[in-house]
């Protein structure tokens, strides 16, 4: 069958569109960032066919190759609505010690941007396998107003997310967790976590989902497009490395969270874990330390994006264009508030 091509202008971005639209006709056979030739056909290799004509067929072919998340035993599910947060949930440092584990669980609920690590700062009345939660009834409609989803996968160890963040940013989740359609999550077979936490926090996963999604700036990391997401063949070697980096990134972050007292991970205030004859010197001991764990992570960071751009076949220059040129406007205002499923 012969391609039909099309030619896709984009000013978008242009403060003024006219002239740039003019320009970009003056220049037929330029190719980007203006303007692009494509053959609509071939939007159909992506699930849903988003209006990507600003991909490489290189790039687009990344969802014709290679396996989809959701498979080989990698699965993602959606948390459930307590549909009254007010009545069932507390910061874990309200809540009684005495029934943790029984009645009380931590809550993942998205929260901010952290990538790979981020303490679990609320538990969820989770009492009689959540008895009360599911049979919470609207008043007015006399319905069932919350909604337990997929309980047989919590309290199993994995990967949370925030659903909206300008980048995706999984973070470990420990066992005995309960979710929410906020904070939802990803399991792996045994051992894989730690792999999937350094790949996942990698600048080409990042973009390849928010190719599904089609939304660069603070889009919202929904589970029916991450199943979607092409994952690269992994040897032996690339497991154990990402793996690594992502553990040690975990390790780093957690450091610096030992001094903050509503943490799980507290050891001390900040001020008694570093030397120093004064208060002053004290302070900029561990402002020394914080600084030192940022740039630490930053260097794991760039290895991983190095890393998984080879193994996606990426181009990092051509990504990062992609991704800036295609990321505009501020984060949309997210609060907390639950809303029904809508995902797996």
């Amino acid at each position: 069958m012969p391609r039909r091509e099309t030619i896709f202008y984009r000013v978008l971005d242009a403060a003024d569109k006219a002239s740039a639209l003019k320009a970009a006709l003056a220049e037929p056979g330029s190719e980007g960032p203006r303007r692009y030739v494509r053959d609509p056909e071939r939007f159909r290799v992506i699930t849903e066919s988003p209006f990507a004509y600003w991909i490489s067929d290189r790039v687009r072919d990344l969802f014709r190759t290679l396996p989809v998340f959701a498979s080989e035993g990698r699965t993602a599910k959606q948390g459930s609505a307590t549909a009254d947060d007010f009545r069932f949930v507390r910061m874990s440092w309200e809540a009684p010690t005495l029934g943790r584990g029984e009645r009380w669980h931590d809550f993942t609920k998205g929260g901010s941007f952290s990538p790979f690590y981020a303490d679990i700062h609320l538990v969820v009345n989770w009492a009689r396998d959540a008895l009360e939660i599911r049979n919470l009834v609207n008043p007015k409609t006399g319905r069932v107003a919350s909604a337990v989803k997929n309980a047989a996968f919590w309290f199993r160890p994995g990967l949370t997310w925030p659903l909206r963040a300008w980048r995706f940013s999984p973070q470990a989740m420990p066992a005995a967790c309960v979710t929410s359609v906020r904070g939802s999550a990803m399991f792996f077979p045994a051992a894989q976590a730690s792999v999937y936490l350094g790949l996942g926090n990698s600048a080409a996963v990042d973009f390849v989902f928010k190719i599904l999604l089609g939304r660069f700036a603070f889009p919202e990391f929904k589970i029916g497009s991450l199943v979607r997401v092409p994952v690269p063949d992994l040897t032996p070697a690339d497991s154990a490395a990402l793996a690594g980096l992502g553990r040690r990134a975990w390790a780093v972050k957690r450091g610096v969270d030992t001094a903050e007292e509503t943490s799980h991970a507290f050891v001390l205030p900040s001020l008694l874990q570093v030397e120093g004859a004064t208060l002053g010197a004290r302070a900029a001991g561990w402002a020394a330390r914080v600084a030192a764990a940022e740039a630490e992570v930053e260097t794991i960071q760039a290895e991983i994006d190095t890393r998984a751009d080879a193994l996606y076949g990426l181009d990092p220059a051509e990504r990062l264009q992609l991704a800036q040129a295609f990321s505009s406007g501020e984060p949309a205002d997210a609060d907390d508030d639950e809303e029904e499923p809508d995902d797996a």
